[in-house]
Order: structure tokens, then C-alpha cells, then sequence
């Protein structure tokens, strides 16, 4: 094609897909896939900005395979165009279905959006990770200045070595507290066994690697209150006596009261003023009462949550001490992933034909 750069066949070349496309087409193209992209950039920037700190190697990993999604359906888009259908839509027949080229398109604009969030925002936790040694003070500047040299040489060495990925995974010991790393102790522990892409209300034996329930954390408690039975609100007000010092409560979830089926599923209320320290020791007490649910014969939620609490008094200051050792930073709070729908400023049980703890909600 000497001296034509943009005739038909190039622009078929390109991806649009037949050589009867103009030019406006394509633009067009470009706005709904800008329109979806910008979308895609607010929507994850809502919806994955609280969680990106805390779970930075997750959302490290997933950007990549964001991007490399992204990638291949623009790889794969020209095809889409000519596939044909076995069966009859209304409004576009049969045979040959372009929409599902610029279905793919759209789909990789927003993948690559949702890239560029989790990227920027797990690299900015891991960059200040690095510049924050156990001993003394690092330089955000420096690594920053750094960090394009050193991306181009990790992209020549991953060209060579596709198993570098899970390499820098593995190898990467962050000293946050995630619900992964409780029971686990030393942050090099934590790098070795920690699940990439395990749900977050997920609670596990450290030992056996079994599930043994799951745990919401930052819940509303009147959300609790409005789907419970009368079982619920049965044991509720002995279960808040347990609380009264604290500033959290932890409660199971309605569902599993009535029907004692599978796992535990807990939820834990913060209320006004709570700390991070509050965060883990409500997230320690969970784990403390789904281990107690599977050892104890009773089926009392009431006393199942107060012989864990009991259990979990008589070791916590110690527990904290032994971790803060081990190199663990106990004063950022990246246990929990976003914000709490509601933190409890006051509850007070009432006497009554039904016993409801009356919840004057903050919305955050």
C-alpha cells in the first residue's frame, strides 16, 4: 500500500472490522469506549479506594490480569465481528453479529479503567510499604524518582521469566495486618500462606486450612435487627452484656440462628470512637467464637460468644505485645476493606414483650 496510509484496507487492519467503515464510525467507536471508560474509572474508584491499601498484593495481581483481559479483547475484537449466530435475534437476525465486537470493545475500555485504578492505588501502598522500614525512616522520593528504571528492568526480566509474577507475590512480606495474616504471626509467615484471592469475610484455620465460618465486619447492626426472628432477639440483649466495655459487638447473623446450618456467619457492629485495635480484637473474637462453635457441645449463641470472649480477655494484651515484636504495625487500620455502613453511638436493651436494643445509627 505505498502512499496511503488510511485507506480501507488499513483501517481493516486496524479493527474496524469491514472496509465499507467510515471514519465517523470509528470515532464514535472511540466515545462510547471513552464513555465506558471514564464510568468504569469513577464507579472503581468508589466501590475499590478503601480496599486498595490494605490488600495491595490483591489488587496488584489483579490489575495485571485486567490488563492482559483488556489486551486480548482488543486482540479478539475484529473476529467478534465476524461470527455468525445459529439463531434468530429480534431487531438484528441472523448471520453476522458486529454488536459483539463493540460489546468487547466497550468491555475492554472499562477492564482498562478498573486496570489503571487498581494499579495506581495498590502501587502507592506498596510504594510507601517500601519507603517504611521497621528501623528508621525511608524516602518516598527516592523510591518514586527509582521507580521507572525499575519497572522497565522487572518488565525485560518478566519477558524472560513468566514465573517472576508469583515469585514477587510470594516473596513480598507486608507489615499490615489483614484478616489473612491474625492468626499467622510473622509477616514472612504470611507472605508463604496468605490467598491472593480469598473473600475477605472469610475465617480460617491457620492449622488445619479449613473454613470455619465467616465474618462481616462494619455491619449496621439494625439491619441485623430488621431480617431477625424472635430467636434472635431471645438471646441478643446477654449477648450485648459481653460488649459493654468494648467498641465493637459481635453477634451471628439471623439466618444461621434459625436454621444451625454449615459454617458460622458473624457479624461485627463497631461503634463511635472505635480504633484499629478495636477492629482486630473484634476480628480475633470471631475467630475465637467460630473455633468455640466447633468445640462446644452448647447451642446457646449467648454463651458460645461469652466463653470465646472469655477465652479471648485472657490472652489479647499479650497477643498484641507478641505481634508488635514480630514487626507487625498495629496503627494503621487495614483490616477492614471500606468503611462501615453505620457505627453504633448508643444501644440500650429494653423490657418488654420483645427485648430490642434500641441503635441511633451514624452513617459514614
Amino acid at each position: 500500500m505505498p502512499h496511503e496510509l488510511w485507506n480501507a484496507e488499513t483501517r481493516v487492519g486496524f479493527g474496524v472490522g469491514k472496509a465499507s467503515a467510515s471514519a465517523t464510525d470509528a470515532l464514535l467507536l472511540t466515545v462510547l469506549q471513552d464513555v465506558f471508560s471514564r464510568l468504569s474509572t469513577i464507579v472503581g474508584g468508589y466501590y475499590l479506594g478503601t480496599s486498595l491499601y490494605p490488600e495491595a498484593k490483591t489488587y496488584r495481581l489483579l490489575a495485571d490480569v485486567l490488563f492482559e483481559g483488556s489486551t486480548l479483547l482488543n486482540t479478539l475484537s475484529p473476529l467478534l465481528a465476524t461470527i455468525h449466530l445459529p439463531f434468530f435475534i429480534p431487531l438484528f437476525g441472523s448471520g453476522p453479529f458486529p454488536q459483539l465486537r463493540i460489546a468487547a470493545l466497550c468491555l475492554s475500555a472499562a477492564m482498562g479503567a478498573l486496570c489503571g485504578v487498581s494499579a495506581g492505588g495498590s502501587k502507592s501502598a506498596l510504594t510507601l510499604h517500601f519507603a517504611s522500614p521497621i528501623g528508621g525512616k525511608g524516602d518516598v522520593g527516592e523510591i518514586s524518582a527509582k521507580d521507572g528504571s525499575k519497572e522497565t528492568v522487572l518488565s525485560l526480566l518478566g519477558m524472560l521469566r513468566t514465573g517472576i509474577l508469583w515469585t514477587s507475590y510470594r516473596s513480598e512480606a507486608l507489615g499490615l495486618r489483614n484478616g489473612q495474616a491474625i492468626p499467622n504471626l510473622t509477616p514472612q509467615y504470611v507472605a508463604t500462606r496468605e490467598r491472593i484471592f480469598q473473600h475477605a469475610s472469610t475465617l480460617r484455620d491457620v492449622f488445619t486450612d479449613k473454613i470455619m465460618g465467616h465474618c462481616t465486619i462494619g455491619t449496621a447492626l439494625s439491619s441485623l435487627l430488621s431480617n431477625s426472628g424472635p430467636s434472635f432477639h431471645t438471646h441478643f440483649n446477654e449477648t450485648l452484656k459481653c460488649f459493654q466495655n468494648e467498641k465493637y459487638v459481635l453477634c451471628f447473623d439471623p439466618s444461621y440462628i434459625a436454621s444451625r446450618n454449615g459454617p458460622p456467619q458473624l457479624h461485627i457492629c463497631l461503634k463511635q470512637d472505635h480504633t484499629p485495635l478495636d477492629q482486630l480484637k473484634g476480628w480475633v473474637h470471631a475467630l475465637e467464637l467460630a473455633r468455640t462453635c466447633t468445640t462446644r457441645n452448647t447451642d446457646d449463641p449467648a454463651a458460645l460468644i461469652a466463653a470465646s470472649y472469655r477465652g479471648l480477655n485472657d490472652g489479647f494484651r499479650r497477643f498484641i505485645e507478641h505481634v508488635r515484636n514480630l514487626g507487625w504495625d498495629m496503627q494503621e487500620g487495614a483490616l477492614m476493606t471500606g468503611t462501615p455502613s453505620a457505627v453504633l453511638v448508643s444501644v440500650r436493651a429494653t423490657s418488654g414483650d420483645r427485648q430490642d436494643p434500641l441503635e441511633n445509627r451514624k452513617n459514614m
